[in-house]
């Protein structure tokens, strides 16, 4: 059977692994608030699920994503004829934002296509798709990034795909450059969050060293706990109080493999006492969520 593979991580344009992204044209995607997720053919010729981090099946499920696919036919036409295709995508299921149209929840909408080891571009895989009526976030605009004003970058930011309107803006937005590898031979896709669901609250005081204090109050937001804490009650079908450990265990090490770099890089790499370091993140963590603690 074809083996689950990870996606990716899309990163924050302040990480030195997107140096050098914007060094050609970009294309720009809207962001969606829903859980990572992936089909593809199986060596059996059945199709497969995963999540972020998993292999799925219908007895071991993620928000009804793989029993909802089992039912797909045009997702299993496409990957009977094309099976060397891996298909990425967000299954729109609530987390932070609950603001999308009453008719785009409990659907798979693709972001990415693996053909073997390679990315297809969207131009390439937007006819495939559309082809076998499969949802795909569409492309908002191929611009030169550098060169484009503040004005026209705000206009990208605040696009309201698949919001209600009037409800305001979405998640924000990932951008992409198909030829890109960075320094490391990685291929990588930068992202930027709309201030509405990322922005920090105001600083509080906690018993830790300042550094480790400073890094936690930054960096744990109120919309990686509550995206953690959505994931998590999905994944337990509803909360209870044997989450909370893993709660302050996920976010703080989500932080730490995906904001570390850029903490000690903003921070001139300094001197950090990790096990304060985590103290201040589950400090951070349940002052955000004073529901649950």
């Amino acid at each position: 059977m074809a083996e689950f593979s990870k996606y990716q991580h899309v990163v924050k344009l302040a990480d030195t692994g997107v140096r050098g992204l914007f060094d050609g044209p970009v294309h720009v995607f809207p962001k969606l608030d829903g859980t990572n997720a992936s089909v593809w053919l199986g060596d059996d010729g059945y199709v497969q699920c995963g999540s972020r981090k998993r292999h799925l099946t219908q007895e071991d499920d993620n928000a009804g994503f793989c029993n909802w696919v089992s039912g797909q036919d045009n997702i299993a036409h496409l990957l009977t004829a094309r099976p060397n295709l891996r298909l990425y995508g967000e299954w729109l299921v609530p987390h932070t934002l609950r603001t999308y149209e009453a008719d785009a929840w409990k659907k798979f909408y693709v972001f990415d296509v693996m053909d073997g080891e390679r990315y297809m571009p969207y131009d390439e895989y937007f006819e495939i798709l559309d082809h076998y009526d499969i949802d795909i976030i569409p492309l908002l605009a191929v611009v030169d990034w550098e060169h484009l004003s503040a004005e026209d970058r705000q206009l990208l930011l605040g696009n309201d795909y698949l919001i209600q309107e009037g409800q305001g803006v979405g998640e924000g937005i990932v951008i992409k450059r198909y030829d890109f590898t960075n320094r490391f031979g990685e291929i990588k896709w930068g992202k930027i969050v709309n201030d509405v669901v990322s922005k920090a609250p105001a600083r509080r005081k906690f018993d830790g060293p300042a550094v480790e204090r400073d890094i936690a109050e930054e960096f744990i937001t109120q919309h990686l706990v509550d995206k953690v804490f959505a994931k998590i009650e999905l994944d337990s079908d509803g909360w209870t109080g044997q989450c909370i450990p893993r709660l302050l265990q996920t976010v703080y090490y989500d932080f730490i493999n995906e904001e570390l770099w850029t903490a000690l890089k903003k921070y001139k790499n300094p001197t950090i006492n990790f096990g304060k370091l985590m103290h201040s993140c589950y400090a951070q963590t349940k002052e955000l969520r004073k529901d649950v603690f």
